[in-house]
């Protein structure tokens, strides 16, 4: 037997890694997908912008954010994911502007600053293990919402399946309705958090840029006291805002 040549395996690590990230050139810059995934089974993405002949900027576009609280799981609103969360950012050198992880870089620290964004995405990924959130409640909601599609036979696609495009990225939505014409996408928003409006009304609004003839449907729970900004966002983003205590209204909504 051979002695082990450890020096290629790194190399042909190393090239596995270039061959498998994906590259998208735009004006001063570019996005990048690297082979790594994160909660959702999505790949990392990049956004690097040239600022100056020495001088980039890396953001991750609020991707691992948006994906964690658009799961159920909430960081702003707990105080002891948020304190983790800060802890991560700060472990990594990066800097938090609303969702998005963002850092400036030289030359000469790009490579180590895009190494500490994979790092610290995977990190904040893990917070998903942290779950305390009202399961149960939620799953009752869904089960309605399944309830009324399957007594009037409509056809649709749930969670895991339902992924419609949008102009930046997929997205998984409850339950995705696609042999109506206009396609209909229906969510359950869940608790009554400000970020994880945002997070839906992120969703809505970037599906709308590539579809924008789905019809999007957002049920929320009645027995969360609501703020009027939280209603505000969904009701903004999405073309029908239906109480959970109304979901019958779902089926006039589609065969309208």
């Amino acid at each position: 037997m051979k002695n082990l040549n450890s020096i290629n395996i790194i190399k042909d690590y190393l090239n596995f890694i270039e061959s498998s990230t994906k590259i998208k050139e735009i004006k001063n810059g570019c996005y990048i997908s690297l082979p790594f995934l994160y909660s959702g089974d999505h790949f990392i993405e990049l956004c690097i912008k040239q600022l100056n002949d020495n001088l980039f900027m890396i953001s991750d576009l609020g991707n691992i954010l948006i994906e964690v609280e658009s799961s159920g799981v909430p960081i702003f609103s707990n105080k002891k994911r948020k304190t983790l969360l800060l802890d991560i950012v700060k472990k990594y050198k990066l800097n938090l502007e609303g969702v998005s992880l963002k850092k400036s870089a030289n030359k000469k620290e790009l490579a180590q600053t895009i190494h500490n964004f994979i790092e610290a995405t995977k990190a904040i990924s893990d917070l998903t293990y942290f779950r305390e959130i009202k399961i149960a409640k939620e799953s009752i909601i869904n089960q309605e919402i399944k309830h009324v599609l399957d007594h009037k036979k409509i056809e649709y696609l749930e969670k895991a399946e339902a992924k419609i495009e949008g102009r930046l990225e997929n997205h998984n939505v409850d339950f995705f309705i696609k042999n109506e014409k206009p396609e209909i996408i229906v969510t359950h928003s869940g608790e009554n958090m400000k970020n994880r409006a945002e997070v839906w009304g992120f969703k809505f609004f970037d599906i709308k840029e590539k579809n924008p003839n789905v019809l999007s449907i957002s049920v929320y729970d009645v027995d969360s006291i609501w703020t009027g900004t939280s209603k505000r966002i969904l009701k903004d983003k999405s073309d029908y805002f239906v109480p959970s205590t109304d979901i019958h209204k779902i089926e006039k909504i589609i065969r309208s």
